[in-house]
């Protein structure tokens, strides 16, 4: 079995996650400062372990977390552009 085979699904697994630890968060309609300070946080959290995020992207990916948006959306068997 091919490496690729093992991880099919995980990144569904891990954008339901997001979607749940947002919403449990920040609710289904949070406040847009409040989506602000999360990627904030979750920025400077990173970088701390030298990962550097783009914030309009985290900010993008929370809000469609919170809206529920972001389950489907990924195919973990094709790669990033």
């Amino acid at each position: 079995m091919a490496d690729e085979d093992k991880l099919a699904g995980y990144g569904d697994l891990v954008c339901i996650a997001l979607d749940i630890a947002v919403r449990w968060r920040l609710g289904s309609a949070p406040a847009p400062g409040d989506v602000i300070k999360l990627a904030a946080s979750l920025r400077i959290s990173l970088r701390k372990q030298r990962i550097e995020l783009d914030p309009l992207t985290v900010e993008d990916i929370i809000r469609s977390a919170a809206d529920n948006a972001m389950a489907g959306r990924h195919d973990d068997r094709v790669p990033a552009k």
